[in-house]
């Protein structure tokens, strides 16, 4: 498979180490292990390495976490970004140099150098430019792309899905709700061993050490570690995209799509086995191409053995999307804006979104179990042990 090897270490580039033991939480379907041993006879492209060396030292201050040339195709016919803010409750306009821009969010400090990702990622954009064209030229391009072409692009859609504040704090309050656990147990652990009293005092006094010597790291974990650790994986991630069908069309009506600061956004399907609780390939993907054009990836497909040997990719189509898909896109894109959404058009206010796809999703349940006999529910004893 595509991504699968040793990585070599590379002049003036380092592979991510920092925080390797949890970077991945939640997205395990994303990782393969190292196989396959590089030789002199074996030249293994960057692009297809496992664990990529990302970092190097960058002048860049004012880095994008939406690149620039996505955002393009959403421009007004004045050049501006209209851009509505969510959380201030406002909308305006601006360029594209100024919109989903944070200073130094892809650095981390090295052994008292700054590395930072921002180099390799403009590296990534470059390379999918000329793809994102091709498809907003010719949507029909989708069932014609070559292997690097359809590679080039899932690493891309990948990347724009873990390189966002969005799935920063997301991946912070999942270690935060862990360690919480973590800590409760740990607490009764004292308890048990030492007494209430003294247990409690013990506990105490090692819960007010700072949070990285409670678990003995050496310095704090830095905010980018983990945004970069899951970059370097971007292969991995890739691929169980590219194991998924792929489609692509236009919008039909007037209802015009819009992106946001997490531009790829998510659809768990409702109606779905008990233990599917949000893996990485267990979600539909969107993303709006343009106002008028939307990519969607599917959910992979459950398929082994031969049928999945035999088909490892899958299926690429083109077929336009209705006017009320076009509105559930629309609905899930404001759900999964993290502040800001960049658009012309009436956009759906986010409340209005997650009160909607509520209750969409409570009815389908409630339709699947009084007539197609579905359990949301674990069978008896085949629930997750509670801790």
């Amino acid at each position: 498979m595509v991504g699968r090897g040793v990585v070599p270490a590379q002049r003036g580039r380092v592979t991510v180490g920092i925080m390797d033991r949890v970077g991945g939480m939640g997205d395990g379907e994303a990782r393969t292990s190292p196989s396959t041993t590089i030789s002199s006879t074996v030249r293994v492209r960057r692009s297809q390495m496992w664990n990529e060396p990302i970092l190097s030292q960058t002048q860049t201050r004012r880095q994008h976490y939406v690149p620039r040339s996505y955002l393009k195709p959403f421009l007004g016919s004045d050049g501006k970004l209209r851009v509505s803010d969510l959380q201030e409750g406002r909308k305006y306009s601006s360029s594209l140099e100024n919109v989903a821009i944070q200073s130094r969010f892809y650095d981390v400090n090295l052994h008292g150098h700054a590395y930072s990702a921002e180099d390799w990622l403009a590296s990534l954009e470059s390379d999918a430019i000329s793809v994102l064209r091709l498809l907003l030229e010719d949507a029909w391009a989708i069932t014609r792309l070559t292997e690097e072409q359809e590679n080039t692009l899932a690493r891309f859609v990948a990347s724009l899905i873990l390189r966002t504040p969005f799935k920063r704090q997301e991946l912070d309050n999942t270690f935060q709700a862990f360690f919480s656990r973590v800590e409760q147990s740990l607490q009764g652990q004292f308890v048990n061993r030492f007494g209430q009293t003294d247990g409690l005092a013990q506990y105490n006094e090692w819960r007010e050490k700072p949070f990285h010597e409670r678990y003995g790291e050496e310095e704090p974990t830095q905010p980018a570690s983990i945004t970069n650790n899951l970059l370097s994986k971007v292969q991995g991630y890739a691929n169980v995209l590219r194991g998924a069908p792929w489609r692509i069309g236009n919008t039909l009506g007037q209802r015009r799509l819009y992106t946001s600061d997490n531009p790829v956004s998510r659809y768990l399907r409702p109606i779905r086995p008990w233990w599917e609780t949000g893996a990485f390939s267990s979600f539909q993907y969107y993303l709006p191409l343009s106002p008028d054009l939307l990519l969607r990836i599917e959910r992979r497909s459950d398929a082994t053995g031969w049928d999945r040997e035999k088909s490892p990719w899958g299926q690429r189509l083109k077929k336009d999307f209705s006017e009320s898909e076009v509105s559930m896109a629309r609905h899930i894109i404001s759900r999964d804006a993290f502040r800001f959404i960049y658009g012309d058009g009436l956009v759906v206010s986010k409340q209005c979104a997650v009160a909607c796809l509520e209750r969409i999703e409570l009815s389908m349940q409630e339709f699947a179990v009084e007539y197609l006999g579905y359990d949301p529910n674990p069978p008896s004893g085949a629930g997750f042990p509670v801790c």
